[in-house]
């Protein structure tokens, strides 16, 4: 499953980034990602950001993605994609419509 980055950002929110089963992603999607390795993977994905954001003084859409890769990969997690992050199941086509987090509006 390949998770982009932006699933994890909303588009009208700002200092808000989403993990586990509040990431934005088609109705038929939604078995895939809510089971705990994703869940996992997202919110480490998602912490790490927050963090990111505050220290450099942006809004998550902002951050820049590169250094969230590069402080991820620091950390140990496996990045198999350069604008992904990894998770069994889903493909980035799959994962291109996007839609705000129900219960984040």
């Amino acid at each position: 499953l390949q998770v982009p980055y932006r699933t994890l950002v909303p588009e009208t929110v700002d200092g808000l980034v989403v993990a586990g089963r509040c990431i934005s992603v088609d109705d038929g999607l939604i078995g895939p990602v809510r089971v705990i390795p994703p869940c996992m993977m997202t919110g480490e994905a998602a912490g790490t950001a927050a963090a990111l954001s505050v220290r450099e003084g942006v809004v998550p859409r902002e951050l820049d993605q590169g250094q969230l890769r590069q402080e991820l990969a620091g950390a140990g997690v496996v990045l198999p994609g350069a604008d992904y992050f990894f998770a069994p199941g889903l493909t980035s086509r799959t994962m291109d419509s996007q839609r705000d987090c129900r219960g984040a509006q």
